[in-house]
């Protein structure tokens, strides 16, 4: 009987200690899923946060179509004026000669003549076109003699001149300040020669 007792009081003891045992390990289970899921949680709040955060940075939204006509016909309004303005301050000047005057009719057969001419003529309107630097238009007529050497002999200004004392001396001065001419080649075979030039100052 006594040892039926001691049987049945360690049979009790070791069922308690086995519940006590469960019940602790559970609370234990208990308490590390608690703190897994709050581990769990921050790094969720976290990234949704970011993600706000980076949505309302790069929010964009496109302007109705009626502010982007008005704003491309403003801007065309303000260009056009200035266009304009750069075309109206910049005239291009021209100096242009003419062709053989007919009292040199004769020599337009003399290809030599004609080649001293054009040489000449290049060197006067270089000089023309530099010292052209005032807003006038109009034609000067002069006419020059050259020695054969190249040396200009004489220089004399036409009636027929239509421009103001200012081109005038422009012109004078182009033709001066490209003597001496080279001589004259040997086909041309004269102690002198006389040219006649038109130079047509134009200011557009």
């Amino acid at each position: 009987m006594r040892k039926l007792w001691n049987f049945s009081l360690g049979l009790s003891i070791f069922i308690h200690t086995l519940a006590l045992v469960g019940l602790s390990h559970l609370k234990l289970a208990k308490v590390e899923k608690r703190e897994t899921k709050i581990i769990k949680i921050f790094p969720q709040e976290i990234k949704k946060i970011k993600e706000t955060v980076v949505k309302n940075n790069f929010t964009f939204k496109k302007p109705p179509p009626y502010i982007e006509k008005m704003a491309k016909k403003t801007l065309l309004k303000k260009e056009e004026p200035r266009l304009e303005e750069k075309a109206i301050s910049t005239p291009t000047k021209e100096v242009l000669f003419s062709s053989l005057p007919k009292s040199l009719e004769k020599f337009r057969k003399n290809p030599a003549y004609m080649e001293y001419y054009k040489l000449i003529r290049e060197r006067i309107r270089r000089n023309a076109y530099r010292y052209y630097d005032i807003d006038e238009s109009g034609i000067v007529y002069l006419c020059f003699v050259i020695l054969n050497s190249g040396d200009l002999a004489q220089l004399t200004l036409s009636k027929k001149t239509e421009a103001s004392s200012k081109l005038i001396d422009i012109a004078l001065r182009s033709v001066k300040d490209s003597a001496p001419f080279p001589p004259f080649p040997k086909e041309l075979n004269y102690p002198q020669l006389q040219f006649s030039v038109s130079i047509h100052f134009k200011n557009n």
